[in-house]
This record gives structure tokens, sequence and C-alpha cells, in this order.
């Protein structure tokens, strides 16, 4: 498994910037190889980003650009002949995001980013395994109710080590009796495809009702 992180300048994938990346891989449960490193995105990182994950502009200055730091990211996680399975905590967000980074900085897509293939994603997982939990269900949060130790919050190495861990944990979670995550990685990427669109459509229904209830509140005073 290759779990991999990053940190940016922004939320949206075509105008911000990576800042930071990181990837651990495991082979059974022993680390095989980490890579971490700062990027420096070329733009100003915003204030409200930095307060975020507390990299600045001084702080990737003298980094590696994007093209630099994806070359030891690719590294890192092996060839597809190594038949390494790509994670993310949250893949719908970083992902795409190193996608349009690769193609913009490198014209090519590394294999592990192309769109047919599935990335385990802790995040849909937990987020199915502790539904009728309140509160958010960020990593901290997923960690917290799976009792995984916690990283350095807001660095891609920490994330990484942490959603490791959250997976781990949900992996042994049994939900009606059997395991939550199957232990085959096909059939766990379309039972995490059936989670992340039942949730989707879950939302939009509440979305649809809390749209009608307003407009007949309206209707009636």
């Amino acid at each position: 498994i290759a779990m991999m992180d990053i940190e940016t300048t922004g939320l949206d994938i075509y105008s911000d910037r990576v800042v930071e990346m990181a990837c651990v891989v495991l082979e059974g449960r022993s680390i095989a190889r980490t890579f971490s490193t700062r990027v420096n995105p070329g733009v100003p990182i915003p204030a409200e980003a930095s307060r975020i994950h507390g990299i600045t502009d001084e702080a990737v200055a003298h980094a590696p650009s994007f093209a630099e730091a994806l070359a030891g990211l690719v590294d890192c996680v092996g060839s597809e002949a190594a038949i390494v399975i790509p994670a993310a905590f949250n893949h719908a967000f970083d992902k795409p995001f190193l996608s349009v980074e690769s193609v913009r900085h490198c014209g090519i897509v590394p294999w592990f980013l192309r769109s047919r293939l599935g990335w385990l994603d802790p995040y849909v997982y937990g987020r199915r395994a502790f539904k009728y939990d309140p509160g958010k269900k960020q990593l901290v949060d997923i960690a917290r109710l799976c009792g995984a130790k916690t990283g350095d919050a807001h660095t891609a190495e920490g994330d990484c080590m942490t959603a490791l861990r959250c997976l781990f944990r949900l992996a042994e979670h049994k939900s009606g009796g059997e395991l939550l995550i199957p232990a085959r990685y096909d059939v766990a990427i379309e039972r995490q495809e059936m989670f992340a669109a039942q949730e989707s459509a879950s939302m939009l229904d509440y979305i649809g009702r809390k749209r009608a209830e307003k407009q007949a509140r309206g209707v009636t005073t």
C-alpha cells in the first residue's frame, strides 16, 4: 500500500498548487520506504493556507519544483509491475489535484494517477463505519474514533502515517458480521465506490428536503 498525502495553497485544483507531498509504502505491516518534500509552488502561499499547514513562502523558497518532487514520489510509489495499491485519506481531493499538477508541470500522468485506478480511502470507509457518531469526520476525528495514534497533523508525512493506522483499524472493523473492508482489492474498491455513491445520494436527498421545507415555509408565511 502506498499512502499519499499533499498540502496545497488552496482547494481549487486548477488555480492552486502543491506545497508539500509525501508517501509511505507498506509491505505487509512494515514500512518499506518513505518520501516527503516541500514543494516550491511558484506562486505566493495565502496566509489562510499557511495557518493550516504552517508552510510559508520562505519555507519553500529553495524547495524543489513540482516536477522534481513528482519524480521522487514516483520512485517511492514504485512501478506498476510491483503491484502497489495507491491510497489516500479523501483521495477525491489528492488524486485529481496531483493529476492536474502533473499535466501542468510535466505533461504526463504517472500510472497511479490514472482515472480508472481505484485508491483505497480510509475517509470513505471511516465515514461509513462511524456515520452515526456526531461531529466532523476529518482525519483526526476518524483516528480518534478508530483508536489510532495520530502523527503531526497537516504535515504530509504525518498524515500519511495516521491514515495508514486508520486503514488498518478499519480493516479490522466489522459491519453486519462481516469485515467492513473486503480482503480483495477489487471488491474493496467496488464497496468503497458504493458507499461514496450512497452518501452522495443521501446528501442530495437531504438538501432537496431542506429546500422543499424552506419553500413551504415561505408559502405559508
